[in-house]
């Protein structure tokens, strides 16, 4: 069953991947080049890598085949032996990112929801979603570091469980966090593929070709 569901995830990576790469065809795509899966250009965010003309997309992609599976801002933070937390998969490839180029946004994409549920047992007080909207995208608004944001104090703790999970600095943590977009509730592979067709139709391409793309 875990091969059987590796292969719908990459699957369902490369159905993505084609839309994108379809969309370069379109005469007011600022896409210049895609690549999948390079690490050594962008660490655990390389499954999709989307060159535009002013900045680079890192995209992971995570699929669930129960559309009602969500993120919980204690999965993000929880290593699934032998792999690395999310959050620190997405801050390693933040670093590897900056690396590589001054303007760029970092993508976790993914068909699960996002999650209210907190976790006091193991010290998260707050959800993922109350994070994210209270935190997160305030910051990508303002001026000042995360920890200066007006009702920083409400959520210090959880903020700064979540910056020592990423090994950052103050100031790292703070552009990471800037650069980092979530994707939830995404379309399924079904819908996916049949936006995926919709496209090709109107480049007048043939949808018969659609598999042989995916390969």
């Amino acid at each position: 069953m875990e091969g059987s569901a590796s292969q719908a995830g990459f699957y369902y990576q490369n159905n993505i991947a084609a839309l994108k790469i379809i969309e370069c065809l379109f005469f007011n795509s600022d896409i210049r080049q895609i690549r999948l899966e390079n690490y050594d250009k962008g660490n655990h965010i390389d499954d999709i890598i989307i060159y535009r003309e002013d900045k680079i997309d890192y995209y992971q992609v995570k699929w669930s085949e129960d559309e009602d599976n969500s993120y919980t801002l204690y999965n993000l933070l929880t290593a699934q032996s032998p792999k690395k937390s999310i959050f620190k998969q997405l801050a390693e490839g933040y670093l590897s990112a900056k690396r590589n180029s001054k303007h760029f946004s970092i993508t976790l994409f993914t068909t699960k929801k996002e999650s209210n549920q907190k976790r006091p047992s193991e010290n998260v007080n707050h959800s993922l979603s109350e994070i994210r909207t209270n935190i997160f995208e305030p910051l990508k608004q303002s001026h000042v570091r995360y920890d200066s944001l007006s009702n920083y104090e409400n959520y210090k703790e959880t903020v700064e469980k979540i910056k020592q999970e990423c090994s950052l600095d103050e100031d790292s943590f703070n552009e990471f966090i800037k650069s980092l977009e979530f994707k939830f509730s995404q379309e399924p592979i079904g819908q996916t593929q049949n936006a995926l067709k919709s496209k090709l139709e109107i480049l007048g391409i043939e949808t018969s070709l659609f598999e042989r793309l995916l390969n």
